[in-house]
């Protein structure tokens, strides 16, 4: 009778073991993809957020009557478009440079062709930074709006940004209306 209850002993089998660890090893290495994932997506939006960010802060600007000043002024008395960098000085101001017309005529394509590395970079002239490692390419075009019977100045102002994250290049393009005319320098 000893002998029968020392064979029916519990105890864990080495193939039993392996298939735990094997489990928990699993668990640990899909559990450290999520956090990497994550993080990657966290930066994706911070990227995302920035460059709306710096997209409604300079339609709102061009919107506004007195914060915007225009370098090479092409006058704009024609019918347009005409293209600006633009850039923000240490007082707040935003200041429009006048470029022609073609210099940003790269966008990102479905097709995977752009290449934002090459396009936007510290020597494109819509080139901006926001102080951080992130990289955006601005572009402001501005078109006089020529109607009989508006005693003001209109503008359709359109500005468009470009931005790269972790998997894609995007652009994004708000248009608004400007009543009266810039300050030039």
């Amino acid at each position: 009778m000893l002998q029968l209850n020392k064979k029916h002993k519990k105890g864990s089998s080495l193939i039993e073991v392996i298939i735990v660890l094997a489990i928990v090893s699993f668990t640990i290495i899909a559990s450290m993809a999520l956090v990497a994932r994550t993080r990657l997506e966290i930066k994706n939006n911070e990227i995302q957020d920035n460059a709306n960010e710096i997209l409604l802060k300079a339609l709102e600007a061009l919107k506004s009557p007195s914060k915007v000043v225009l370098t090479q002024d092409p006058s704009l008395t024609g019918v347009g478009p005409y293209y600006f960098s633009l850039k923000v000085e240490q007082d707040g101001t935003y200041v429009l440079e006048y470029k022609r017309a073609g210099s940003f005529t790269a966008l990102p394509k479905t097709d995977g062709s752009f290449d934002f590395s090459k396009i936007c970079t510290d020597q494109n002239p819509f080139h901006v930074t926001d102080g951080r490692s992130f990289n955006y390419c601005q572009m402001v075009e501005i078109s006089p709006i020529l109607k009989a019977g508006i005693s003001r100045e209109l503008y359709k102002v359109s500005t468009t940004i470009i931005y790269q994250t972790s998997n894609e290049a995007k652009s994004e393009t708000l248009i608004s209306y400007r009543y009266g005319s810039f300050t030039k320098k």
